[in-house]
C-alpha cells in the first residue's frame, strides 16, 4: 500500500547496505544526471512564480527563517559533539536549508488534500529558494566560521603533547567487511 516512491527510496536504503553497493552504484550512475533533472524540472513546473511576486516579502522572510530557525538548533546540537563555535556555526548554516524530500512530502500533502494550493505552493517556493541560496550561504557559513574560531582560537604556545603509549600502532578506519579482514590479520601478527 506504499506509494512507489516511497517504495524505490527504502528499497535504495536497502540495498544500500549489501555488499553489491557499489556494483548497483555503477549501474545507476548515468542515470543519477539525468532522473535529477527530471525531479527538479516537475518541481520547477509545478510552481506558481506569481505567488513570489504577490508575497516576496513572506517568501523571502520565511527563506531567511527557516535557515535561521534551523541553524539555531544545529548549532548549539553540533557543539555538544565537541565542534568548535566556527565550525557548529558553519554546520548549522549549510544544514538549515530544506532539503528535496520536502518536495515529496508537500507535493503528497497537496495531493491528499491535507494542504491548501496556495499554503503548498508557498512551501515549495521557500524550499526551492533556500536551496537556491546555498552555495551563497556556505560562503558567508565559511567566513563566519573561521572568523568565530580565529577569535577562540587557543593561545599560540599551546602545542600538541606526545601521548607515549600512543605510538606503534595502526588505526583501522572502519569495521566493515574490510576492516574486520584488516583487523583479523593485525591481531594474528600482535600489531596493536
Amino acid at each position: 500500500g506504499l506509494s512507489m516512491a516511497l517504495g524505490a527510496f527504502l528499497g535504495g536504503l536497502l540495498l544500500a547496505e549489501t555488499e553489491y553497493r557499489h556494483a548497483i552504484e555503477v549501474y545507476i550512475e548515468p542515470f543519477k544526471g539525468l532522473l535529477l533533472g527530471l525531479f527538479f524540472m516537475t518541481v520547477g513546473m509545478g510552481i506558481d512564480p506569481s505567488l513570489v511576486e504577490n508575497n516576496a516579502f513572506w517568501v523571502f522572510a520565511s527563506v531567511f527563517g527557516l535557515i535561521a530557525i534551523k541553524a539555531a538548533v544545529i548549532t548549539p546540537a553540533a557543539r555538544m559533539f565537541g565542534l568548535t563555535w566556527g565550525v557548529a556555526l558553519e554546520t548549522g548554516m549549510l544544514l538549515g536549508q530544506a532539503g528535496e524530500f520536502a518536495f515529496v512530502i508537500v507535493g503528497s500533502a497537496m495531493t491528499l488534500g491535507l494542504l491548501s494550493s496556495d499554503t503548498g505552493q508557498f512551501m515549495l517556493i521557500v524550499t526551492s529558494l533556500s536551496m537556491i541560496i546555498t552555495p551563497g550561504v556556505a560562503y558567508i557559513a565559511q567566513r563566519a566560521g573561521q572568523v568565530l574560531d580565529k577569535r577562540n582560537a587557543p593561545a599560540p604556545d599551546a602545542t600538541p603533547q606526545d601521548i607515549p603509549h600512543m605510538q606503534g600502532h595502526i588505526i583501522v578506519a572502519g569495521m566493515g567487511r574490510v576492516g574486520r579482514s584488516v583487523a583479523a590479520v593485525l591481531d594474528a601478527e600482535s600489531i596493536p
